[in-house]
């Protein structure tokens, strides 16, 4: 057992760090241990897989042995998708039904052609990190975007910030600070790959709004005030983030095409978390 936490929370930006901070979805790029059954890569398989944190076997996660799956997780399914995964084919499978349909449609594909999930894997690879396992980016103006991005400004590179409902949230471990609406026109730099965005585009991220207001569960959720427990995290985050929150407001300064606004709710922590 470990003292200390392990690195298996992924960022929007695909990198896999340590944090305290749980998550809601399960992840898997393969084995990814080292011989002391630690983080020893950043993936090894094509097939990049996100998974609820209930499984279907009611078989338990295996963590730190070699031979068996890194598990990752996940805040959110926009940080999953930012970071390059889809929904897995076996537990989420109505959602990976969902989300193969809206690419044949944004690919103007027949609803009754067969793409295989192998088919999605191979296209979304190199979309999500080039030769030397850098993450793929593009530089497109806010208002071409649809819901669900997470995109990074010019002035704030370090600082991923989720679009939703017009407005973009700023978003760190402990979940989204308060959020800023977005100019149209500012220039932003896309985290999450093509792919994902042409489909989001067509319809899935109609069908993923449905299914959250289902289970009624407010997205994003904001922490715009950390509890007392999380301060000496927030402390450790603001200096990694190089001065881009403000300590008492939680606020992102400084940052090109944002305009601070009021936010609409505050709920603090996430209430549902992996038991890992």
């Amino acid at each position: 057992m470990l003292d200390r936490p392990r690195r298996n929370r992924v960022t929007p930006f695909g990198t896999i760090e340590a944090s305290l901070h749980r998550g809601r979805y399960l992840g898997n790029r393969g084995d990814l241990h080292m011989a002391d059954g630690t983080l020893g890569r950043s993936w090894r398989v094509w097939r990049w897989i996100t998974c609820t944190l209930q499984g279907r076997n009611g078989y338990r996660v295996t963590f730190d042995r070699r031979g068996c799956y890194y598990p990752l997780f996940f805040a959110d399914e926009a940080v999953a998708l930012a970071a390059g995964h889809r929904p897995c084919a076996q537990c989420r499978r109505a959602d990976f039904l969902r989300f193969r349909a809206s690419r044949r449609q944004a690919h103007g594909l027949p609803a009754d052609q067969f793409v295989s999930a192998d088919e999605i894997d191979r296209a979304l690879h190199p979309a999500r990190i080039d030769r030397n396992g850098h993450q793929v980016a593009h530089a497109v103006p806010l208002g071409d975007l649809p819901e669900g991005m997470f995109v990074t400004l010019t002035d704030a590179p370090e600082v991923p910030f989720l679009l939703w409902e017009g407005s973009l949230h700023p978003w760190i471990h402990q979940g989204y600070a308060v959020p800023h609406t977005a100019r149209p026109d500012a220039m932003a730099r896309v985290l999450t790959p093509l792919p994902t965005v042409s489909t989001l585009r067509a319809s899935y991220r109609r069908c993923w709004m449905s299914c959250r207001q289902a289970e009624r569960r407010p997205f994003p959720r904001q922490c715009h005030r950390p509890c007392r427990s999380d301060l000496r995290i927030s402390a450790r985050t603001l200096r990694e983030t190089r001065g881009w929150w403000s300590g008492r407001d939680w606020e992102v300064v400084g940052a090109t095409g944002i305009e601070p606004v009021t936010p609409t709710m505050s709920t603090g922590r996430f209430s549902k978390v992996s038991k890992d």
